[in-house]
């Protein structure tokens, strides 16, 4: 709204407060008990400012010459009286720092008051002058001031309050907060009818004796007060009002068998009573309003995400058991979108910027919700989506619009643009469930199943949950190992198992090879389907970030075992223990190793860490450093599946390794494949070159075995030489590991 158009809204307004008053006390023998154009003067610096003074005086200037003339002596004090008053109210709201007029709080409405005080001494002080000088004053200054200060405190604490909620409201559009639930109509209804009645009893019996008014009174106010535990502050405040003025102008006039109040004491105790009127609704009104607002503050911290205003993970899994037991009409499936490669945003640009583009994405998912689906931000690229009235393709394809909608999507940083994919697992809903708490946990892990299947798959498409899907069967039997593991690593349910490996040249008896053992750590754990391979463990370890855990744990129980028994540890000369390549170039594995290893048993120089040829070319910079910081507390190395990463050999020298362990890919196929034979061959001399021991996996059989020391290898390991077993058969001494420190 323009200027002009709210300085006339204001004008009007004042002038109706005005009139309402002077119409009920037109004879200047009445007495003027509340004097609404001072809220309205106040409230009007405080939305407009207080540069709309003159305002005031105009306003004032005018209802004087309309319906109220006074002789021209006073026309100025009184205009001067309800500007100077509004502005040393204003004044006083500065001094406590303000006051927000768009949050109903307690604190707002004492700083009113106390600024409202301020305004009636200083009207008070400047119109009873006025009285004075124009000779209009009756009795003495005191009754005069008393009565102008509280006339101005009444119309203050009944109408300032209501009219700046509804400012507010009229600003908003609305009476109430979009989040928080009041009384419906109904109740509003049934209300309305009480407060007609208890007014028309009150008046009714008024007429017989004041007494039984009076004694009737308590009935508006516990109405007001139902009003203000249940109803809008906007509407409560506006009862309030109407009920203090329309109450105060019949006392004062002597309506409806009231006896107006013949001195100022009588006049004193009336204004505190229809204050008391006026403030306790407001303040329970507003308590009220603060406690439905912080417990809506809790409950979106507790359900909302704060980055994206989306529901967060809690308040998405509540909604999806809720569709599960309703079971939405036409259908229904739960997506689960990833975003690919989302890291490497962060790492690149700052996670200020990889937050905003979350938060961008968010908006542009939310405006392709159909009116009944359910968007949640469940992670911190990651967002669950319910579809309402979709079989399994209808909801495939609303998800590919999806993902091509974030493809498409461009988000500037600087002069720079970035683009982003996402993945999508798609998991539709079944018939109602028993248990909608089990059933939600399964389908959310169908789903997530199905979305971590579209990466692997190359990312930016959707994968349907689909039980018959082998990739996501084999997804999902990950998830499973991933939580067994955990456990596992939890209650020490890993058994440490080991394999020789032998050296195959000439001039190594059997009775040296015993003397100094070289053995490889395994690992076994036992699942409820039997015994898990090796190969399922340490990839559900790696997929779901369980890999360093891991590692360290298998070295901290191997030195724990050798420390328990020591005649074994004796007997070693090298273990080897895997790590992968979570822990390759980890500050914490390092560290980790570096502090067990002052308390073990063995040696450092016993230990040989074996790292994948593929984990140590992906940061050959960092392999190398990790390497180099080891090796310098004395453990060794060996470069495993040798062979199966390179394309070129020029990373070896930067290597700085003890062996190389040639894949067994190429070891079972040297007595059946010419380029196998040559692969290994060519493995053997390159070792021989750089100086390093080769070691060959895998060797089945005594053919085998027999053919890779013709070629020139100096270890073997498999079933040739033995099959895995635990480290207590393989001792020969079964003993479980104790208290660290106890032989």
């Amino acid at each position: 709204m323009s200027i002009a158009r709210r300085a006339i809204a204001w004008f009007c307004l004042y002038l109706l407060a005005s009139s309402v008053v002077t119409y009920f006390f037109a004879d200047s023998t009445d007495v003027v008990l509340i004097w609404p154009p001072a809220a309205v003067a106040f409230t009007l610096v405080l939305i407009e400012g207080p540069r709309w003074w003159p305002l005031i005086a105009l306003s004032v200037t005018v209802m004087h010459l309309l319906w109220s003339p006074v002789p021209a002596a006073f026309l100025a004090f009184s205009a001067a009286a309800n500007s100077l008053g509004a502005l040393g109210g204003y004044v006083a709201v500065r001094a406590f720092g303000g006051v927000d007029i768009k949050v109903l709080k307690v604190r707002t409405g004492f700083v009113l008051t106390f600024a409202g005080a301020v305004l009636a001494a200083v009207s008070a002080s400047v119109g009873v002058a006025g009285l004075w000088y124009a000779g209009m004053l009756e009795g003495s200054v005191w009754d005069a001031a008393a009565k102008w200060f509280m006339g101005d405190m009444l119309g203050l604490l009944t109408l300032t309050p209501t009219l700046m909620m509804l400012h507010r409201a009229w600003q908003r559009g609305q009476l109430g907060e979009p989040d928080l639930s009041f009384a419906n109509i109904k109740e509003k209804l049934w209300w309305t009818l009480s407060m007609i009645a208890a007014l028309a009893l009150m008046l009714r019996l008024a007429r017989d004796s004041q007494a039984y008014a009076l004694g009737l009174s308590s009935l508006p106010l516990a109405l007001l007060l139902w009003s203000a535990l249940r109803f809008e502050p906007p509407l409560t405040a506006l009862a309030t009002s109407a009920l203090v003025l329309v109450s105060t102008i019949l006392a004062g006039r002597g309506f409806a068998g009231f006896t107006p109040p013949a001195s100022l004491l009588e006049s004193t105790v009336l204004l505190i009573f229809m204050s008391l009127f006026a403030v306790i609704p407001l303040v329970v009104s507003a308590a009220t309003f603060e406690t439905r607002v912080a417990a809506m503050a809790l409950f979106r911290r507790a359900t909302i995400d704060r980055l994206t205003q989306l529901p967060n993970r809690a308040a998405f899994e509540e909604e999806a058991q809720r569709w599960l037991q309703d079971q939405p009409r036409g259908g229904a499936a739960l997506a689960y979108i990833d975003l690919d490669q989302f890291k490497i945003i962060n790492d690149s640009f700052s996670h200020a910027e990889g937050d905003a583009l979350v938060q961008q994405l968010a908006a542009l998912l939310k405006a392709s919700l159909g009116p009944a689906d359910y968007l949640a931000r469940v992670g911190g690229d990651e967002f669950a989506l319910l579809l309402h009235g979709v079989d399994a393709d209808q909801a495939a394809s609303r998800c590919k619009t999806l993902l091509r909608g974030i493809s498409d999507y461009r988000h500037a940083v600087g002069s720079r643009v970035l683009t982003v994919t996402a993945s999508c697992g798609l998991a539709p809903m079944g018939g109602a469930p028993a248990d909608a708490r089990t059933a939600y946990a399964d389908l959310l892990s169908r789903a997530d199943a199905a979305c971590f299947t579209a990466k692997e798959l190359g990312g930016n498409r959707v994968q349907l949950a689909d039980p018959g899907d082998s990739a996501v069967a084999q997804r999902s039997t990950a998830m499973a190992w991933a939580v067994r593991l955990k456990e596992a690593l939890g209650s020490k349910q890993i058994e440490l198992y080991c394999q020789s490996i032998v050296p195959i040249r000439a001039g190594h008896t059997a009775a040296a090879r015993s003397r100094h053992l070289h053995l490889e750590i395994l690992l076994r754990l036992k699942g409820e389907e039997g015994e898990l391979l090796p190969a399922q463990v340490v990839h559900a370890a790696e997929r779901f970030g369980l890999a360093p855990r891991l590692d360290q744990h298998m070295f901290d129980r191997t030195l724990d075992w050798f420390e328990h028994n020591p005649q074994a540890a004796d007997r070693v000369a090298t273990v080897a223990i895997n790590l992968s390549a979570h822990s390759v170039g980890s500050k914490e594995t390092i560290g980790f190793i570096r502090e067990r290893l002052k308390h073990s048993r063995l040696p450092a120089s016993c230990i040989c860490f074996e790292i994948t040829e593929t984990s140590a070319i992906a940061d050959l910079d960092r392999a190398q450093q990790f390497i180099g910081q080891l090796r310098a507390l004395g453990c060794r190395f060996a470069l495993d599946d040798f062979g199966t990463g390179f394309c070129s050999f020029a990373y070896l020298s930067k290597l700085d390794v003890d062996y190389y362990k040639i894949d067994g890919s190429f070891v079972r196929e040297v007595e059946r494949s010419p380029l196998a034979l040559a692969i290994v061959r060519s493995m053997a001399e390159i070792g021989r070159s750089l100086g390093k021991q080769t070691i060959a996996e895998y060797v089945e059989s005594d053919a085998i075995r027999k053919r890779i020391a013709l070629l020139g290898v100096d270890h073997a390991q498999g079933y040739a030489i033995d099959r895995p077993q635990s480290l207590d058969s393989y001792f020969g001494q079964p003993q479980q590991p104790g208290k660290r420190g106890v032989a």
